[in-house]
């Protein structure tokens, strides 16, 4: 008797799963172009894009510290935008960044004042304790300290 209520109750929840199934529909493409459109000609304002840009780039900066520094902890406990110089080239979607003794580039697919992402493309550099650009080049260890 109990195998055979098991098997009904396989049978029954086979048959419900089967009924609750995505569906092709007509006229989604067209809603889904519509929607695309809208956002595309809804321009955000100076404020909204800024604080979009401040978003991307703290994002950013916590995300590539917290994968690439032993103690990621303590350096991005006090991160905030006002911490943060940065840089922009001219027509592009690259930024230059600077946080403490971490130089950052980052460079986004789209632009980083409307969409929010994460940068397609990021490099770190942490400034040694014995950077001298007035002084000629010595040979250092490749080892970068508190990283990973």
């Amino acid at each position: 008797m109990r195998k055979f209520s098991l098997f009904t109750m396989i049978i029954v929840a086979q048959f419900a799963v089967g009924r609750i199934q995505a569906e092709e529909v007509q006229g989604l493409v067209q809603e889904f172009l519509e929607v695309e459109d809208y956002l595309s000609k809804k321009k955000p304002s100076p404020e909204a894009r800024k604080k979009i840009l401040e978003k991307n780039l703290l994002d950013s900066v916590r995300n590539t510290l917290s994968r690439k520094i032993s103690a990621p902890a303590t350096e991005l406990k006090n991160l905030k935008v006002s911490e943060l110089s940065y840089e922009r080239p001219a027509n592009t979607n690259k930024f230059y960044i600077k946080y403490k003794n971490y130089y950052m580039y980052y460079s986004f697919s789209m632009e980083p004042e409307i969409y929010l992402q994460l940068p397609q493309e990021e490099i770190l550099y942490v400034k040694p304790a014995s950077f001298d650009k007035e002084a000629p080049h010595k040979e250092e260890s490749a080892a970068l300290p508190d990283v990973k």
